[in-house]
């Protein structure tokens, strides 16, 4: 159901819903088929900045937390977690909680890298959405936290509630 504040002001016609699905499925292709692995951020890759944001996202987590964070089996979390590690970008520590088991925490080096990378894509994003009138850029927002909110639920997976915890991806 739609909430009230979001039922619908006027139709969509056919051209229209076509425009929004090509724009989309080309915006998702970028991301969705890039070199997962291959540098784009400086000499870190998307998913070693993902990584980054979720482990300082969260102030620390287990290798498994990380997997299941970036949708990646146990090993090769564990690989990404051991380059970074050896790299500096994050480091091993025994959990507060339970004397037993490790985490990932950010380091001082990781915590800047990632800084760098938000404050770059930030000032891309911001040069786009200077064009546009602030309630243009809320209603763009707000669109977009609707569409991950629906794929969530759709494939089950966890964007909203990602959402939710506030949690965001690094993105080029």
């Amino acid at each position: 159901m739609v909430p009230p504040s979001r039922r619908p002001t006027a139709p969509v016609d056919a051209a229209e819903l076509a425009a929004f699905y090509e724009a989309l499925q080309e915006l998702l292709r970028v991301y969705q088929f890039r070199n997962r692995d291959s540098a784009c951020y400086g000499d870190v890759t998307p998913n070693e900045c993902y990584a980054l944001e979720a482990v300082e996202r969260r102030g620390g987590m287990g290798v498994n937390d990380l997997a299941g964070s970036l949708g990646l089996h146990k090993s090769n979390a564990s690989r990404l977690a051991e380059k970074l590690c050896r790299r500096a970008l994050l480091s091993r520590r025994t959990r507060p909680d339970d004397g037993r088991a490790v985490e990932l925490v950010a380091t001082p080096r990781g915590r800047a890298v990632h800084a760098a990378i938000r404050a770059r894509v930030g000032a891309a994003h911001a040069a786009l959405l200077a064009a546009h009138e602030a309630p243009v850029r809320r209603a763009f927002v707000a669109l977009l936290e609707q569409l991950a909110a629906e794929a969530a639920r759709r494939i089950g997976g966890s964007g909203s509630a990602a959402r939710r915890r506030g949690e965001r991806r690094c993105r080029s």
